[in-house]
C-alpha cells in the first residue's frame, strides 16, 4: 500500500509493538480491539474472570507465523516475566488457534475482531494488567486522499467498525 500496490489497508498497531508509518501515508483510527486468551473449558484457569500472566509462562501456544505481528504481540506478552513463550503449533488462521484450544493442545491470544464463534469446548478470557490490545485503522497514501473510492471506502470502514464492540464482550463472546 505505502508503495502503491494497493489504494487502502486496514493496519493494526498493537500496544506492545508499534507500527512504523511511512510520512507519506496517512492513518485513520477505526476501532481498538482487544484479544483473549482461547483455553479450553476444562483448563484448570477456565474458572477465572481474568489471567494472571505469570500463571500462564509454562502453558503451550499456538501461534500466527514469526515474524506476524500478532505473534510479536504473544511474545512479548510475556517479555516482563523475563520468560520466552513456548510456542508449539504455528498458523495464520485464528480458527485453528481456537480448535488447538478446544483439543487442549494450546492455548492461544486471539483478538476478539479475529476470532470466530467460540465453540462450547473453550473459553476466552482476558489477561489481567495492561491487556492486550490493538488500534484498527484505515491507511492510504496522502496523495489519494482525494480520491472518491478512497474516501468511500475509508467511510464505509468507519461505519462497519462504529458497528463493532471488539473492546467489549457481548454474551457468549467469552464462551458463557
Amino acid at each position: 500500500m505505502a508503495h502503491g500496490d494497493a489504494d487502502v489497508a486496514v493496519v493494526h498497531n498493537w500496544n506492545s509493538v508499534p507500527l512504523e508509518v511511512p510520512a507519506h501515508v496517512a492513518v485513520e483510527q477505526l476501532c481498538e480491539d482487544e484479544a483473549d486468551v482461547v483455553l479450553p473449558r476444562d483448563h484448570r484457569l477456565a474458572g477465572r474472570l481474568a489471567l494472571d500472566r505469570r500463571e500462564l509462562l509454562d502453558e503451550t501456544w499456538c501461534a500466527t507465523p514469526k515474524g506476524a505481528i500478532c505473534h510479536e504481540a504473544l511474545m512479548r506478552l510475556f517479555q516482563a516475566e523475563g520468560t520466552v513463550t513456548r510456542v508449539a503449533f504455528t498458523d495464520p488462521d485464528f480458527a485453528t488457534h481456537v480448535a488447538l484450544a478446544g483439543d487442549g493442545a494450546a492455548l492461544a491470544l486471539v483478538p476478539r475482531l479475529g476470532r470466530p464463534p467460540l465453540p462450547s469446548t473453550v473459553v476466552a478470557r482476558p489477561v489481567s494488567g495492561e491487556r492486550p490490545r490493538r488500534v484498527i485503522s484505515a491507511a492510504y497514501r496522502r496523495t489519494m486522499a482525494a480520491s472518491p473510492g478512497v474516501q468511500l471506502l475509508v467511510r464505509l470502514l468507519h461505519e462497519a467498525a462504529a458497528g463493532a464492540d471488539p473492546a467489549g464482550s457481548a454474551p457468549g463472546e467469552t464462551g458463557e
